[in-house]
């Protein structure tokens, strides 16, 4: 199993050392996958994984889980995160913050993302081999441009919680019977200009009657230009 590290100055992530579990069925993706890249053996997605299970099908994998049943609020109710007040945060940190966006409306979208978490936003640098991951709907959008991403310890912790919609704080457009996972990597250009990225605590959400409790450990990378595409590495469905 492959090792990845995050280092930087506030913290170092290095994943456990597991035995390997059976190797992931093949990929099931309209993106193709570098050749040179061999799709990660996702840690912590074993065939008896805490609530999950995982069984092998002829189409990909299904894992079983204990997750709340699926629901659909009336369209006028506005998901919302309930995390940070920008007026709390200090000022030099959220200029760092929009400093570091490249879209017109910085100030609006950095107040966006500290209002994601419910801690002050952490400065992340990162190294070549970092690597990040995003969870979407099985057949949605890829995630291009998206500012928020995980690392593989969280998406590893996501999974098998059972609960992974409550501990993403997903809102109900994004909840589904079967997900994707992306991959993201920095630009090596970009590595040159030491990429900064942040991280903080994902926070609780609402939804009209629907409500997450968040937890989870977000990834924000304020310009996704220095990243490189979305590439789909996994795939996988919820069973009930």
């Amino acid at each position: 199993m492959s090792k990845r590290i995050f280092s930087g100055a506030f913290f170092a992530l290095s994943l456990p050392k597991t035995p390997a579990p059976k190797a992931l069925p093949p990929l099931k993706s309209s993106v193709p996958t570098p050749a040179v890249k061999q799709p990660p053996q996702l840690p912590g997605i074993s065939y008896k994984a805490g609530p999950h299970e995982v069984v092998t099908t002829k189409t990909g994998s299904v894992i079983k889980s204990n997750m709340a049943p699926y629901g659909h609020a009336p369209s006028w109710e506005k998901f919302s995160t309930l995390g940070k007040n920008p007026a709390e945060v200090p000022h030099g940190v959220l200029q760092k913050i929009i400093k570091e966006i490249p879209e017109k409306n910085a100030t609006k979208i950095a107040n966006e993302i500290v209002s994601s978490g419910v801690d002050i936003p952490k400065i992340v640098r990162i190294v070549k081999n970092t690597s990040l991951y995003k969870i979407v709907p099985k057949g949605g959008r890829v995630p291009t441009g998206s500012k928020y991403w995980m690392t593989p310890q969280t998406l590893m912790n996501a999974i098998k919680s059972g609960k992974l919609e409550q501990h993403l704080g997903l809102p109900l457009a994004r909840v589904a019977k079967g997900y994707e996972i992306y991959e993201i990597t920095p630009k090596v250009d970009a590595l040159a200009s030491k990429i900064i990225i942040f991280e903080s605590k994902i926070a609780p959400t609402v939804e009209g009657a629907y409500r997450t409790t968040g937890g989870g450990r977000q990834i924000i990378i304020p310009d996704a230009g220095k990243w490189t595409k979305p590439v789909k590495v996994y795939e996988f469905t919820i069973k009930k």
